[in-house]
């Protein structure tokens, strides 16, 4: 196991009722997903080759994520935190 995943889930346990948010651009494509109690947003669309979204390889282990939504194309994501509640936006950008 990563030590990335290993301190997310040491987290997970020890904060079982906090929810948290991941921000990633590890993948050049636009992904919403969501798993445990961690709200996923990878939004690696800045400028790089797209990469092609399969659905059926997102997970962990054999643990599926629920997809809230994908994209491919670029563009970019705003998050917005109030101090209770996150809004989130991710934005196409098309070029001609």
């Amino acid at each position: 196991m990563t030590l990335f995943k290993w301190s997310i889930f040491n987290l997970l346990k020890k904060y079982p009722s906090k929810k948290f948010v991941y921000l990633a651009s590890d993948v050049h494509n636009y992904q919403h997903i969501e798993f445990y109690n961690i709200t996923q947003y990878i939004a690696g669309t800045g400028g790089a080759h797209l990469d092609d979204i399969d659905e059926t390889a997102i997970g962990i282990h054999d643990e599926k994520y629920n997809i809230i939504s994908t994209n491919k194309c670029y563009g970019y994501s705003t998050l917005e935190y109030d101090g209770t509640s996150l809004s989130h936006m991710f934005q196409c950008v098309w070029f001609e």
